[in-house]
């Protein structure tokens, strides 16, 4: 087997002077949403799942909302994939904050409606109390609740 070349004794390819030995480049695979595409249609459950993990990041009065914009949407990931609607697609806090740019105006409009009612801190009340005042207070101003608003007949 001495005479035989190199590339035949050890049973290795025959290239062409094109061709290389090297690994071929994999292209990394886009996780849901990335790199300007469209990704999965949100639903219904999936965004009020995202509005409630807002509301409950941005009113935390242990952490507050007083964070850099990464740190609060990555809380938000957190608790939005944590509580998810069952086989929902699991969404980065980068993608949870471009789909907030689409409720933020029905969700500041309910914020100023319960801080409203903070405001008029009715004697007794508590913190149900003043949610349902602030709920009230919506309805009001809007003319439908916050959830009849995300559920798209707004």
């Amino acid at each position: 087997m001495g005479h035989l070349p190199y590339i035949i004794q050890h049973n290795l390819p025959l290239l062409l002077p094109h061709q290389t030995l090297l690994p071929k480049k994999v292209k990394k695979q886009k996780t849901m949403n990335e790199g300007g595409g469209l990704g999965a249609k949100w639903s219904v459950k999936e965004d009020r799942q995202l509005v409630e993990s807002w509301i409950n990041v941005s009113t935390n009065p242990i952490t507050g909302a007083d964070h850099k914009k990464s740190r609060f949407w990555n809380k938000v990931e957190i608790l939005y994939n944590r509580y998810a609607p069952e086989r929902a697609i699991k969404r980065t806090g980068k993608i949870c904050n471009a789909r907030w740019n689409w409720a933020s105006p029905l969700v500041s409009k309910w914020c100023g409606s319960v801080a409203e009612a903070y405001r008029i801190n009715p004697s007794g009340a508590n913190e149900d109390t003043i949610m349902q005042l602030g709920h009230e207070s919506y309805q009001t101003k809007v003319g439908k609740t916050l959830v009849s608003c995300i559920d798209g007949s707004y």
